[in-house]
């Protein structure tokens, strides 16, 4: 079983557009749509318990939290278990650009992710393995992620930025290999061995 307790954080315009969109949905899609951020478009992800800041009070963070079961996301065989604790994998995949593409993508404003999850494992239970680091920086986009374990305890920290808001057309062939670095990055899977 892999079960835990998601918080996500929405602040500037992230807190902004959030707001923007929320109150424009009917009432009766509200709780839906809540419980379906919670679930970061993960499919095997089972959010319960939900909870938020006062979502009327346009001034502070927005603020959603449940409890998650992660059960269907464990692979296993034999002794050895697979799995991941980065729940928030960005998929850039619509930011990729085909070869005629003549402009810059602008997003909608600069963008900083900060991720961080801790997994306990259950006695007797070791890591066997944790995906490399990834650093990888540009000016216009940037990743800093690492795995470390200490005892039972995994710990994983993850910051994903975008301080221009904007991908340049003359950077394009960088940008596509960060994001296949990026991608190869969140699909590693951490490797523990049953006892």
């Amino acid at each position: 079983m892999l079960k835990g307790h998601v918080k996500a954080t929405l602040t500037g315009e992230q807190r902004t557009r959030f707001h923007q969109y929320y109150h424009d949905l009917p009432t009766h899609d509200k709780k839906k749509v809540i419980q379906r951020f919670l679930e970061f478009g993960n499919k095997n992800l089972v959010v319960t318990n939900v909870k938020t800041s006062d979502l009327n009070n346009r001034e502070i963070p927005v603020v959603v939290e449940g409890d998650i079961d992660l059960t269907n996301y464990i692979i296993t065989e034999d002794k050895e278990i697979y799995l991941g604790i980065d729940f928030f994998p960005e998929d850039l995949r619509g930011l990729i650009p085909d070869k005629d593409r003549q402009q810059d993508y602008a997003l909608s404003s600069g963008y900083i992710s900060q991720d961080e999850t801790e997994l306990i494992l259950p006695a007797g239970y070791k890591v066997a393995s944790l995906p490399a680091p990834i650093d990888e920086k540009n000016a216009d986009y940037a990743v800093t992620a690492a795995y470390s374990s200490k005892d039972n305890k995994i710990s994983f920290k993850k910051t994903l930025s975008f301080p221009t808001g904007r991908i340049r057309k003359a950077d394009f062939e960088n940008w596509k290999k960060f994001a296949d670095k990026l991608k190869d990055f969140n699909s590693t899977l951490i490797l523990i061995k049953k006892p």
